[in-house]
Formats: C-alpha cells, sequence, structure tokens
C-alpha cells in the first residue's frame, strides 16, 4: 500500500438517483430548507423543480458548478477519480471500511466479540448517521427525470464501480480488525 502514502481523497460513492432522492426527504424534513420544499410535496414535483441536483459530483470534480456539461468535464471528473480518489461505496460499507481500516492503520481497541460485531452491524446498516427513512425511487416518471438530471454522474458512478473492484486488488491479502 506505499501508494497511499501520497496524497488521497476519500470519495463515498452513492448511486446518484438514490443520492438525489435521499436529498429531497432529508430537506424536506430540515427546517431550514421549508420555504425551498414545502411547496413540493411529492419527489416528482422536486425532480421537475430548479431544486433537483445536476451531475452534481461531476461538476464538483470537473470545478464546473453551472453551466452546460460536456463530455470533457466526464473525462476531468473521471481521471481526477483514477488518479486522487480512494473509491468508497455506500452499497458497499464493510469493505469500505475495511478499505479505511487498513489505509489508516486503525486498530479495534476492543477484541472481536458478539458485542463488538453487532455494534458495527448497527452503525453501518442500522442507524449510520444522517440516515433518511423513505421509499426508494426505481421507476417512473421520477426516475426518469432523476436519470435525465444526472446522466453524467450516473456514468461516473459506473465508472467509480469499476475503480472499486480495481482498487480492491491494492488490499488483497490484508486482514480487517472489522
Amino acid at each position: 500500500l506505499f501508494l497511499f502514502h501520497l496524497q488521497y481523497m476519500v470519495a463515498m460513492f452513492r448511486h446518484p438517483i438514490e443520492r438525489a432522492t435521499s436529498l429531497y426527504f432529508s430537506m424536506r424534513k430540515n427546517p431550514q430548507y421549508e420555504k425551498q420544499v414545502g411547496s413540493l410535496s411529492s419527489i416528482e414535483q422536486y425532480a421537475k423543480s430548479s431544486l433537483v441536483e445536476n451531475n452534481w459530483m461531476t461538476r464538483f470534480l470537473s470545478n464546473t458548478l453551472s453551466g452546460e456539461l460536456t463530455p470533457q468535464h466526464e473525462a476531468i471528473a473521471k481521471e481526477v477519480l483514477r488518479t486522487k480518489c480512494l473509491i468508497g461505496l455506500l452499497r458497499d460499507k464493510t469493505e469500505t471500511m475495511r478499505r479505511l481500516e487498513v489505509l489508516f492503520n486503525l486498530k479495534a481497541k476492543e477484541k472481536r466479540s458478539k458485542r463488538r460485531e453487532e455494534c458495527q452491524e448497527k452503525l453501518l446498516y442500522w442507524d449510520w448517521p444522517g440516515k433518511n427513512r423513505h421509499e426508494p425511487v426505481v421507476s417512473g416518471e421520477a426516475w426518469d427525470i432523476l436519470h435525465k438530471h444526472n446522466t453524467f454522474d450516473l456514468r461516473l458512478y459506473e465508472y467509480a464501480e469499476k475503480l472499486f473492484k480495481a482498487q480492491g486488488k491494492l488490499f488483497q491479502d490484508t486482514p480487517s480488525a472489522w
């Protein structure tokens, strides 16, 4: 793992449509956004509104926060991921946490026990901070609109999944204290 002695960013990825959906429901619960989302009573209305995310990750990584995106912006974002990021996937939190533990040489203070395993499971899968319970959007009008607003991020997510798999080779044969 000598490669990681350089400076890298850890990027935790979530499917862009899941991310956008969760953002909407999170904003609905937050009084700070009451004026902006109060009139939007459905995910479909949010998807059609000016508040909807538009390729947020591609914009962030390519430093293009507004305006039209091009394939060049996508290429820049992919290059940043490839050369600067350790990829984590929200859908695979256990492996992501194992990699971070190895990377940062984290050791559990408590010996492996049923109590520790239950605590870890609860933290990673039940009540992780910020978890926003809502019905997933898997099809229909909202999916179609959110897909249209996040086409670059959807391709970037697929690329991140490939990088996650490729980076897994760097962590082979490394035990975990988790």
